[in-house]
């Protein structure tokens, strides 16, 4: 079972290895992340240590890191494996990561690997932003970033009376600011306000905080009939065939419905469109 994003054209497990084809600034941010947990370890109430992947050299332009034994916690969440404790570990990580500073932009649970035979939580993956304070954060430096960067990798695994345990505290942004359209790196985030709002130079946070829950709520897994579906994986068909474009329009497709049967079948007609003839008709 892959995880979500999982790009078998960038990274390839070979007999204990992982290979990745990356940039050297994730190179450079992962031997930092790796440095630093080596120096002033993260060791989580519960006796879990926060560690890296082991790296094992960078050969043009390979990442290469020992395959990490464990649960993945993406798979935790969709398999309920040991659900409870991976999300007493969630918990008790997001607490360190804020009283360390710790700001990983890449955080999400097909980035975390379970091990609790060595008591070890190894995390991977640094293409994003990392910035480690080394000091307690202020509550909204740090729930800003997790809603920036954490909020729906979350919820693409996890019912919202889960997500109200894990993290509800962690999206309450209490801020008159604003945010360069500049600075909003996602695409699908700034299409989708520009279909919310319209195209500006910046927007209030506020404004960014109403499409990030919208974003968290299309994602959030559903039931129809007996069944669950996680609608992030055929969300991820349509972005890849139809862009950031694409995904505001089904999210506004998704926004109508009214329970997970409406859901499932705006997503799959939306799909049946797309890779019908292969052009765009929604």
């Amino acid at each position: 079972m892959n995880v979500l994003n999982f790009d078998s054209q960038k990274v390839r497990i070979e007999k204990g290895v992982v290979k990745k084809r990356t940039s050297l600034l994730e190179y450079q941010q992962f031997c930092m992340a790796r440095d630093y947990l080596w120096v002033s370890p993260i060791v989580l109430d519960c006796g879990i240590s926060v560690r890296t992947a082991s790296l094992i050299d960078w050969v043009d332009s390979d990442l290469i890191t020992e395959f990490c034994l464990g649960l993945n916690l993406e798979h935790a969440f969709i398999q309920r494996v040991d659900k409870l404790f991976c999300m007493k570990v969630i918990r008790e990580l997001l607490w360190m990561f804020r009283e360390r500073g710790f700001l990983w932009g890449d955080m999400a649970p097909r980035n975390m690997v379970l091990d609790k035979k060595s008591d070890i939580i190894y995390i991977f993956d640094f293409e994003r932003k990392l910035v480690i304070k080394d000091n307690l954060l202020e509550e909204k430096i740090f729930n800003r970033f997790f809603r920036n960067y954490a909020y729906e990798e979350f919820s693409c695994v996890l019912f919202p009376y889960d997500q109200e345990i894990l993290f509800a505290e962690l999206l309450a942004v209490d801020s008159v600011e604003k945010i360069p359209s500049s600075e909003i790196q996602s695409k699908r985030k700034k299409r989708l306000l520009e279909h919310l709002i319209g195209q500006r130079e910046e927007y209030f946070v506020r404004e960014v905080c109403l499409a990030e829950d919208l974003m968290s709520a299309v994602a959030t897994p559903f039931m129809v009939g007996d069944g669950v579906v996680y609608p992030m994986f055929l969300i991820e068909k349509i972005v890849k065939k139809g862009g950031s474009y694409a995904y505001a329009k089904t999210v506004k497709a998704l926004e109508k419905c009214s329970n997970g049967a409406e859901k499932l079948a705006v997503l799959e007609a939306t799909i049946r469109r797309f890779f019908s003839d292969g052009r765009e008709r929604i």
